[in-house]
């Protein structure tokens, strides 16, 4: 059986945003930078790494809370202005229809990361900016300071 499955358009992911990757206007972020999409070539990274929304039971601010401490216990450090960008599934999909790129997001669970997912299909060596411009503007729905969803902020 496979463990691995691809999610449903309606579904959401969350990636985890640092300061450097939002755009800030009057002190607060409004919006998620082209770069959160980048991939790492220098670590050989082959997808942008997430976590499923859903895979958690609750409304969606308990939700957010549980991806929250899962990406805490996962991360050796989160910043004071770190936030997570909630990303449908389905607009992904169309970002990468957009640029004849098709697009994977799939729950690819680890031991310790239950909700864990991915977005494959991107563009080794980033090389399709207006792909990263488009998952930035039109999949992005929603964006949450970190901290206000830890148990112990920061």
């Amino acid at each position: 059986m496979n463990r691995y499955k691809d999610l449903a358009d309606e579904n959401n992911i969350v990636r985890h945003c640092s300061r450097q990757k939002l755009i800030f206007k009057d002190g607060q972020a409004v919006a998620v930078s082209p770069f959160s999409f980048r991939l790492r070539p220098h670590i050989g990274e082959t997808y942008l790494s997430c976590d499923w929304l859903e895979y958690f039971e609750g409304e969606k601010n308990d939700q957010l809370k549980e991806v929250a401490s899962s990406l805490k216990n996962r991360f050796s450090k989160i910043g004071e202005q770190d936030h997570l960008a909630v990303i449908n599934v389905g607009k992904t999909r169309e970002c990468g229809t957009q640029r004849t790129i098709k697009l994977k997001v799939m729950h690819t669970p680890k031991t310790e990361k239950k909700s864990y997912s991915g977005v494959y299909g991107m563009p080794r060596e980033n090389s399709d900016s207006i792909l990263l411009e488009l998952l930035a503007t039109e999949a992005v729905v929603d964006l949450f300071k970190m901290d206000e969803y830890l148990t112990n902020p920061i």
